[in-house]
């Protein structure tokens, strides 16, 4: 595990970790939806894939990060308190 996990959205790039992956989003908003490709690694192996995530009425984010060949993983994430909102 190296730290909290994240995911980050700007306009059109982002970030993401979560268990010992790491990796750089590309893709772009459609109104409360981003759809997106990930390239990165997997503890030190390379690692890419695809996802998606839409913006609940309650603030939620709920997605989907997708593994090229491999596994998906379903998450839930909320707003860091004190992170400012993307223009």
């Amino acid at each position: 595990m190296m730290g909290p996990s994240y995911i980050l959205f700007g306009p059109t790039t982002g970030e993401l970790a979560f268990e010992c992956v790491t990796g750089a989003i590309h893709g772009a908003a459609k109104t409360d939806t981003v759809v997106f490709t990930w390239g990165g690694h997997d503890e030190m192996d390379e690692a890419c894939g695809e996802g998606s995530a839409k913006l609940q009425p309650d603030g939620l984010l709920h997605g989907e990060i997708v593994f090229h060949n491999g596994d998906d993983f379903s998450f839930i994430a909320r707003r860091w308190p004190g992170f400012p909102t993307a223009c």
